[in-house]
């Protein structure tokens, strides 16, 4: 494919060969997810599934102590991330390894990431989350949109084994599949602390809910972020223990983006609309 650059305030991100394009919805989890823990002195984050590379990168620009590994198992990501990395001025906190996350760290796994004891104080992942498709012939793309490649107890047995007890865990998945995944993380020993449904605008129904987890038994108490358009008022629900939840929108009706999107990408987008 021709590749295709995007330009952000202090980084680029070039896409020749991965499966997944670049997205909105990748951007909000890595702005949203620096937001939620700005005040947090990292030192060794992991990236699942890092594809282009972008939330590494944003982790890395974000956390200026700490020193991002990222982790893929496709060649066309390890391709672009390489790439991206290289021309970043974060390149030398940046490690990329090409292994699955499944047997990441483990004995005999992959010996060149930085973090000798495998354990992160900070897991971010877009994971795949569409059910598998004989339609999409691309591997890359496959692995990229379709959870063959990562499932949800994949994702969680993972997080919980490379997860400091003290640690934080960002996601983002579509709505309908928010019950199975909370399910999941559960019995894996995580509780989501952070629940925020997102609509595209004020007036659609939200479409992906951003996931903060922590181990059970380290719920933090945290206080409100301002999100645009609801009262913010916390409540129990039937999947767990939640500590806050939210809701936010990213654009008005002239597409322009929301106070809510401008403020946690005022740092990423070179325009603020």
């Amino acid at each position: 494919m021709a590749a295709k650059v995007f330009r952000f305030k202090s980084f680029s991100i070039t896409r020749e060969k991965a499966g997944m394009k670049l997205s909105t919805d990748a951007v909000l989890l890595g702005a949203w997810t620096a937001d939620l823990l700005k005040d947090k002195k990292f030192s060794a984050i992991l990236d699942i599934g890092t594809g282009t590379g972008i939330l590494a990168l944003i982790m890395a620009q974000n956390f200026t102590n700490a020193k991002v590994d990222a982790v893929d198992i496709d060649d066309g990501a390890i391709h672009d991330a390489s790439l991206n990395f290289s021309a970043s001025p974060y390149k030398d906190r940046l490690t990329l390894i090409k292994e699955d996350i499944s047997t990441f760290g483990l004995e005999n796994s992959y010996g060149n990431c930085r973090n000798d004891n495998r354990v992160y104080e900070l897991i971010i992942c877009n994971p795949p989350y569409f059910d598998f498709s004989a339609e999409l012939a691309d591997d890359s793309r496959k692995n990229a949109r379709c959870n063959v490649s990562l499932s949800a107890d994949a994702l969680f047995s993972s997080i919980a084994r490379l997860m400091a007890d003290d640690g934080r865990a960002c996601i983002i998945i579509p709505v309908e599949q928010e019950k199975s995944y909370l399910t999941v993380a559960q019995k894996c020993g995580l509780i989501a602390a952070d629940r925020v449904m997102v609509r595209s605008k004020k007036d659609k129904e939200p479409y992906v809910i951003l996931l903060g987890f922590v181990k059970s038994g380290k719920l933090p108490v945290l206080g409100n972020q301002d999100a645009d358009e609801t009262d913010n008022e916390n409540h129990s629900v039937s999947v767990g223990e939640m500590n806050s939840i939210h809701e936010c929108y990213l654009h008005e009706d002239d597409g322009s983006r929301s106070v809510f999107f401008s403020r946690i990408t005022a740092n990423l987008y070179l325009f603020s609309t």
